[in-house]
């Protein structure tokens, strides 16, 4: 039985993508990455209270003076309460799931 399926994975067109050479692209609604646009958001603190796993919250203040909105990717599910509760719309999923890193400072958006 191992011996046929040997001689038949010799014959058969791979079945494996080259993946860091040629990715795949991301399915339309697709939810990978938040993606926060600062200049437009009023800090209402909405997405701080919907979000279920504690990623959003309100962080060291900017200039101005006041608390900002921070989000820790680390800890985000990607549920999409954030973005559609928003009543500016400043925030958006991407569909960009290439995010492997080492160090955890890359998954905080500020």
């Amino acid at each position: 039985m191992i011996l046929i399926d040997m001689l038949k994975g010799l014959v058969s067109k791979a079945s494996t993508h080259a993946y860091p050479a040629k990715p795949d692209a991301a399915p339309k609604m697709h939810r990978a990455w938040l993606v926060h646009d600062v200049p437009k958001c009023i800090n209402c603190g909405m997405c701080v209270r919907v979000c279920p796993s504690g990623a959003a919250y309100f962080g060291e203040a900017g200039k101005d003076g006041k608390k900002r909105i921070h989000f820790d990717m680390g800890r985000c599910t990607f549920c999409n309460q954030c973005v559609e509760i928003c009543p500016v719309k400043c925030l958006s999923m991407s569909n960009n799931y290439e995010r492997a890193t080492t160090d955890p400072r890359d998954f905080k958006l500020e």
